[in-house]
């Protein structure tokens, strides 16, 4: 980590602060910007006014050596009988003390005559805390021109009434610190951490530091001293809950120590509540107290709708009043949060679980039922933990809801013994019917917790029947096919989908999986069209279903992720696997096997499009999401994943190693094909391309077998990319017959006719087509494969044409490279070059570029002529249609 925070973003601020500092005070009456003498920066508490007035007055310095800067900080003090105390480190100093007569007229004339004819500046830090002789003496340099002024103030405190006045009359320019954004936040991560930061985390500490640069840096310092943030090969990432080093615990406490009863109470209730609508939190407490607390910032309102809610101004205040509290009054304040949210009837959605927790941790009475509501609340917001206390707290109390919801939640918690035990000895009271449950979802243990795939699915089948004929059917007959699927059986899968179709319809939440299922049976055994339809339905309903059957947002989204893909919809497919992991990371609580889910959804899809770096950080992140949920099986696919695309990234090592650990488990025959694209991509990046196919084609011939189409197609189009097309010839005609739907069947067999027939116009149509869809790496393959065909047949300037837009589409990959991308004339622009055709490509003349990179017009000229031969064209039209991605030729490092 870098030793100094990192000063990132406030330039419009910066230059706001040093241009009116550097302008001189006008006669008055001007346009303000005209006429300041002076800036105040004004903000809460943590900010980064005195950090961002400390650069202004260095970036002064430096830029004008004829100004002469003085600093100092202000603070409260009892020595008010000590002229100027405040501003004693930058008076000069005197032999006699200053007459009580006149002392801020001395002051100015000492102050001037110590410049000795340079300007002054005075920069003040805190100065609401100045003494009011000190307030004169800024005030009379200001309005005077004796000096400029640079002050901070904090929001919320009082400030002299001399001072106020100076930027109420415009005296000095008022700037209000807006807090960091999203993105300078990011930056300055990057830059103190010098590292990569893990988005859940980097979602984590944006929305926790609120773009307060103090509490970011505080947050991020004590992390790393409590070891909760920590890089793992590379990545940095935050494990558990907020940690608050000493001096952020120190600034926390001295501010609430200073509350009133009143106001203690007030953020006592917020500790546990999290947030209340404020006129119930001034009805318990009064306006006074919430006005106050508002005030200095430790608490903020804010509108929902039509309602004002109150809520802590971060969370580490209420993790500090709630360890400070005695464990009685802490019971009592849960206790009468539950008394009152009931009395209102619990209006507001999740008004339900915070009353279940707040009587559990109070001890004051609550319903079994009541419990149940609760954990399906919490576990549709993926808080494993809660869930399980409140369903373990509903089964003690008799509640037979809460058992099969127990058993469904062991299962995913990741703790497949505790499940298992639970499995073993359920309640002796839990009905027939629940046991049918407990038997079937019991495989499901087997099959994903522990990983044992073929124990797993024969249990799984021995409870099926009876599963199917009951009221489990609704969710459990879905969840069946698509474990028949995962495991390879997609005939028998396909055949219960069919069943669960005709039989009486489902409840609209089993709709949904039964729709979630059937996207990934079809999406599977190439009914693609059928399958992404299905698939975008429900993903439209999931969100309102997942209360009921949370697990929803799990596995059986990958279908339609899935369906996207095998229908070359790859654009689509990363819209949506975004959408769906930025939900999961944006809640603190999520499942964690969910969001790797989405990782690795993501992760493929980035590498589909050609983004490898970003394919590479979303698969370590799912394959670390993995290990960390227990689900083995998933694992050994995101390491797989993740080794493909580090091969486009030239990490063979890494790629060897977790291609090995991926082997190392039994994993679900439908996604171990990942394995075999992994293994290929290995073997064509060590220049073996004849055992790169036929690894692939021996993957497709499986493929055709377990009757999954899609996944045959992905490997027999492998082999053309490879460049060995007579090999996939054959099955891609037959395929395009009607095998599989949608575009890639067809444009894959164009793709292998005219790579075979070395037909360059034919392959470019290819590339574009490649391109058309989002597949950017695959295009930039067919367009070099192509400019190989061009030169082949001695068209030079065809070939060139055709390198430059595998080089154009192959910058836009990130890094990758494939051996099809070197089977071209390669060809690149220098830097110089480059520069030059993307003005020329704009419009500009060669004076105007001359002029604006300081070169002579006949260089520009040579320049262009040069870059006219390796593009293979010949003016300045023909440039601009190759600039249809400005910024896109690639330049020589």
């Amino acid at each position: 980590m870098n030793a100094g925070w990192p000063f990132v973003g406030r330039e419009s601020e910066m230059s706001a602060i040093v241009a009116a500092l550097r302008r001189p005070r006008g006669a008055g009456g001007g346009r303000a910007e005209e006429a300041y003498a002076g800036v105040v920066l004004a903000g809460p508490a943590g900010t980064g006014k005195s950090e961002l007035m400390r650069h202004a007055l260095n970036r002064l310095a430096r830029g004008d050596r004829s100004v002469k800067v003085l600093r100092t900080v202000a603070y409260a003090s009892s020595g008010d009988k000590i002229p100027f105390h405040a501003l004693q480190r930058v008076l000069p100093p005197r032999a006699e003390p200053f007459s009580a007569w006149n002392p801020v007229q001395e002051a100015a004339e000492s102050l001037r005559a110590a410049a000795a004819g340079r300007d002054v500046v005075i920069g003040v830090d805190d100065a609401h805390l100045l003494d009011d002789l000190s307030v004169l003496l800024l005030a009379d340099l200001a309005r005077s021109g004796g000096a400029r002024v640079a002050v901070t103030v904090r929001d919320g405190e009082p400030a002299p009434a001399t001072l106020t006045a100076l930027w109420k009359e415009r005296v000095l320019r008022r700037v209000d610190l807006r807090p960091l954004s999203d993105t300078e936040v990011e930056s300055a991560l990057a830059a103190a951490l010098d590292g990569q930061v893990e988005r859940s985390t980097l979602v984590r500490l944006q929305a926790a530091a609120r773009g307060n640069p103090l509490l970011l840096r505080e947050l991020v310092e004590s992390g790393r001293e409590a070891g909760a943030l920590a890089a793992e090969e590379g990545v940095w990432l935050w494990r558990g809950p907020w940690t608050a080093s000493p001096r952020l615990r120190e600034l926390i406490r001295a501010r609430i120590e200073r509350l009133d009863d009143d106001q203690r109470h007030a953020l006592e209730l917020l500790a546990f509540a999290g947030s209340l609508g404020l006129n119930v939190l001034t009805g318990l407490t009064s306006n006074a107290a919430v006005e106050a607390l508002e005030r200095t910032g430790l608490i903020r309102v804010d509108r929902e709708g039509d309602r004002l809610q109150a809520g802590l101004g971060h969370p580490l205040h209420g993790d500090l009043v709630r360890a400070t509290l005695p464990v009685t009054l802490a019971r009592t304040r849960q206790a009468e949060l539950a008394d009152v949210i009931a009395g209102k009837s619990a209006r507001r959605r999740g008004d339900t679980l915070r009353i279940a927790l707040w009587r559990l941790e109070s001890g004051t009475p609550a319903t079994p039922e009541s419990l149940v509501a609760a954990a399906r609340q919490a576990w549709a917001g993926s808080d494993l933990a809660l869930t399980r206390r409140l369903l373990s707290a509903a089964v003690a109390a008799g509640s037979p809801e809460a058992v099969p919801l127990l058993g469904d939640l062991l299962v995913f918690s990741g703790e497949p013994e505790r499940a298992e035990e639970f499995y073993a000895d359920p309640p002796t009271w839990a009905s027939a019917e629940v046991r049918v449950r407990l038997d079937f979802v019991r495989s499901l243990n087997l099959l994903w917790g522990f990983g044992r795939v073929e124990e797993g699915l024969r249990l799984m089948k021995r409870a099926a029947p009876a599963m199917l004929a009951s009221p489990w059917r609704d969710d459990l007959g879905p969840v069946y096919a698509g474990w028949l699927a995962y495991c390879g059986e997609l005939d028998t899968a396909a055949g219960v989908a069919r069943d669960l179709a005709d039989m009486p319809v489902l409840s609209e939440p089993g709709e949904t999986v039964r729709l979630l299922t059937h996207a990934l049976v079809a999406a599977f055994t190439g009914r693609t069209r059928e399958a992404c339809a299905t698939g975008r339905r429900a993903m439209g309903r999931m969100d309102a279903h997942s209360a009921v059957f949370p697990w929803v947002r799990g596995t059986p989204v990958l279908g339609p992720i899935f369906a996207l893909q095998f229908a070359g919809a790859f654009q689509e497919a990363e819209i949506t696997a975004r959408n769906w992991h930025d939900a999961m990371i944006a809640n603190p609580t999520a499942w964690t096997y969910a969001t790797g889910v989405s990782a690795l959804a993501l992760g493929r899809s980035a590498r589909l499009t050609g983004r490898a770096a970003a394919s590479v950080r979303h698969l370590r992140d799912a394959r670390r999401l993995f290990r960390e949920a227990d689900a083995l099986s998933l694992a050994h696919i995101g390491a797989a994943e993740l080794a493909h695309s580090l091969v486009l990234l030239g990490r063979l090592d890494d790629a060897r190693r977790l291609l090995a650990e991926a082997r190392a488990g039994e994993g679900f025959a439908l996604f171990a094909f990942a394995m075999d694209s992994a293994a290929a991509a290995i073997a064509a990046a060590e220049h073996d391309i004849p055992e790169a196919v036929a690894i692939g084609l021996r993957a497709a011939e499986r493929a055709r077998r377990m009757g999954a189409p899609a996944w045959e197609l992905s490997f027999l189009h492998d082999a053309v990319r490879l460049g060995d097309p007579a090999s996939a010839l054959p099955r891609l005609t037959a395929l395009a017959a009607g095998a599989v739907d949608g575009p890639l069947p067809a444009l894959y067999l164009r793709h292998a006719t005219a790579l075979a027939a070395g037909d360059g116009p034919g392959l470019e149509g290819v590339a574009a087509e490649f391109a058309a869809l989002g597949a950017t790496l695959t295009a930039a393959e067919a367009a070099s494969q192509a400019s190989a065909a061009h030169l082949a047949a001695d068209k030079r300037d065809s070939a060139r044409r055709c390198a430059w837009r595998a080089a154009e589409w192959t910058s836009l990959c990130e890094g990758a490279r494939t051996p099809a991308l070197d089977s071209g004339h390669t060809t690149a622009l220098t830097r110089r070059e480059y520069q030059i055709a993307l003005r020329a490509a704009r419009g500009e003349t060669n004076a105007q570029i001359a002029a604006a990179l300081g070169i002579a017009s006949r260089t520009v000229g040579n320049h262009l002529y040069r870059s006219y031969e390796k593009l293979g064209i010949n003016n300045r039209t023909e440039l601009s249609h190759l600039f249809t991605t400005p910024g896109a030729i690639p330049a020589k490092s």
